[in-house]
């Protein structure tokens, strides 16, 4: 991990690289007194053991045999500090012998001056050529002279590359590309970045904002996905949700579909999210991790700005591997007059950490600040040249052997809210077996849910939201009623009764019947039916079981049954005889019937034998 007060002094003695150092003074008799800039422009990312090595360097005066280039090469640089401070003493001057006039320069197509250095790795050697005996990092410095000295000068580093770098163990880093111009790369200038760097390994992470940028405006969508070519795009769900505080309050099951939203986004786009790589802001604890080991997630890189070295955190199920971005070393990308200068900067920090320290590198991130597309372009570069670095996947920057210790407490605190959600959550889940079409969907609410748990909201705020999603869902459960009283009459034993019911929702919804009753037999007691918006009227199949005045009560509840929606009785008159009476008045008839034969049969033989 880079040394903070290290960094410090680089960052102090960086003020002074690419710049002036000279202010007024005369150039023979024909130049007036005026403060001359000598600016790095751009330079090789690496000088070969026996080759050339070029700085361009802008130059805002006179180019004439009054003035002349000459470089100084400090001991090589083996740590950080050594690298701001040049303590290696001078090793060695070029040229050695005539000086070279700025005329004598090549020139680039925008006018600014081109220093070629021809490096030799051998004494004795070409005395033309700059002897730099090693591999390493050596601090230099670019003069202009004039006839009483230097007059301006500029500082940079150079990188001396092994004769063979077939047996070198590169120094793997993994970039976290930010688009966004709060932290990151506009869109603009990250889309021609890609462009010009087709192949290298990079992952991209989409700043606040850009999502709704990017569905916004579909061509430039479509070019940020081509210059893409795959690279996959770092997820968090765009609603910022802790899975630790979520798994706290035991409602883990709400992150999953916020980032399966974000993922569904990202291919609507063509984008490809990054598989089983989330990032995270925050604090990490058991359980929150113990969740997203549970999603299939392997890593998570930690954006929340802490410059921690990641590892290995163990949970009661599996291991998570969390990848904390370099967040010094990538403050030295940042958008500024110096960025080209900062960016070479980089490299030689990289070179000396390729030596000392294997520990994995990450660079990017979402707290970077405004970066440099000419930095960046410096870095991509030295990327796909053959170098000390190499790029890697992101998802392959955690050091195995490093644990990471679980935090105590997540950073948000869910516990007072947690009976309230479980309680919305559960009307919710009601209210989906309820729902058929119109009006605000069990979706939708369901997001304003999760939306009332994300990390931006206050606790006021949070429960003002959760306090709306109720108060939805109880207008939605009410558009259901009946009247207070309904009667009917029946002529027949089995009948079909019309029952009134209102709907006042704008669209459908499923209801289940209940009929209670001791006189009346309903035998679709307890069906599911959807009932339309507006006024309906259905009808009920019945059978009564006597004659006269019988109650029904009806009860209409959600298809679960877990709510009452509405409540009424009916009043039903029965005219008609129950089977039963019939049964026994025919048996009674029969009696009657065989009665009065018995009796006229014995009436008439009574009057028979008389009449004998």
């Amino acid at each position: 991990m880079t040394n903070a007060p290290a960094l410090r002094s680089l960052l102090i003695g960086s003020a002074l690289v690419g710049s002036v150092l000279v202010g007024s003074f005369l150039v023979g008799s024909v130049v007036e007194a005026q403060e001359l800039q000598l600016r790095l422009v751009s330079q090789s990312a690496y000088a070969a053991s026996d080759g050339n090595f070029v700085v361009e360097l802008a130059w805002n005066g006179p180019v004439d045999d009054t003035l002349s280039v000459g470089v100084t090469v400090f001991g090589q640089a083996t740590t950080e500090e050594e690298l701001g401070a040049r303590e290696g003493g001078v090793l060695n001057r070029w040229p050695g012998g005539t000086p070279l006039l700025l005329t004598q320069l090549g020139r680039s197509p925008e006018g600014n001056l081109l220093v070629g250095l021809p490096i030799r790795s051998s004494s004795p050697g070409d005395p033309a050529r700059l002897w730099i005996p090693d591999p390493g990092v050596y601090p230099i410095v670019v003069e202009v002279r004039g006839p009483e000295g230097p007059i301006a000068s500029v500082a940079t580093e150079l990188i001396r590359l092994p004769a063979d770098l077939s047996g070198i163990d590169r120094l793997e880093l993994s970039l976290l590309l930010t688009v966004g111009p709060d932290d990151g790369l506009p869109i603009a200038e990250a889309i021609a970045l890609l462009e010009a760097h087709p192949s290298t390994t990079l992952t991209v992470l989409l700043d606040e904002g850009v999502y709704d940028q990017l569905l916004a405006t579909p061509d430039e969508a479509e070019r940020l996905t081509a210059a893409l070519g795959g690279r996959p795009v770092l997820m968090a769900p765009r609603l910022d949700l802790d899975p630790s505080a979520l798994a706290e309050i035991g409602q883990g099951s709400l992150y999953q579909p916020a980032l399966d939203q974000t993922a569904s986004e990202l291919r609507a786009i063509g984008m490809t999210p990054a598989q089983a790589l989330v990032s995270f802001d925050g604090p990490l604890t058991e359980s929150g991790a113990q969740l997203l080991v549970d999603l299939g997630l392997a890593s998570v890189v930690d954006t929340s700005g802490s410059n921690g070295r990641g590892g290995r955190l163990s949970t009661g199920k599996g291991r998570l591997a969390v990848v904390v971005p370099d967040i010094e070393l990538t403050d030295e990308l940042r958008d500024d007059a110096f960025a080209v200068s900062r960016t070479h900067r980089l490299l030689a920090l990289l070179a000396i950490r390729q030596k000392s320290d294997d520990t994995p590198v990450v660079i990017g991130g979402s707290e970077t600040g405004p970066l440099s597309a000419a930095g960046l372009a410096v870095l991509l570069e030295a990327f796909d040249g053959d170098g000390l670095v190499e790029a890697v996947p992101l998802s392959e920057r955690v050091a195995p052997r490093t644990a990471v210790r679980a935090d105590e407490r997540p950073a948000q605190d869910l516990l007072p809210l947690s009976d309230n959600v479980t309680r919305v959550l559960s009307e919710l889940d009601t209210f989906r077996t309820f729902y058929v079409a119109g009006g605000t969907s069990p979706d939708a609410l369901r997001y304003e849910v999760v939306a009332a748990l994300a990390r931006d909201l206050d606790p006021d705020s949070r429960s003002e939201a959760l306090a709306r999603v109720q108060a939805g869902l109880d207008v939605s459960f009410g558009a259901v009623s009946l009247p207070e009283f309904q009667s009917v009459t029946l002529a027949a034993q089995q009948s079909l009764i019309p029952m009134a019911i209102h709907n006042g929702a704008s669209g459908g919804r499923n209801v289940l019947l209940r009929f209670e009753s001791d006189k009346i037999e309903v035998p679709a007691n307890g069906t599911v039916v959807e009932i339309a918006p507006g006024a309906s009227s259905l009808d009920i199949e019945v059978e009564t079981r006597s004659v006269g005045l019988s109650p029904l009560d009806v009860i209409v509840l959600t298809p679960d049954g877990r709510l009452e929606l509405a409540r009424a009785r009916f009043q039903v008159r029965s005219t008609a005889v129950p089977g039963l009476g019939l049964l026994l008045s025919g048996v009674g008839l029969g009696l009657l019937a065989l009665w009065w034969g018995k009796s006229i049969l014995r009436d008439r033989r009574q009057r028979v034998g008389e009449c004998a």
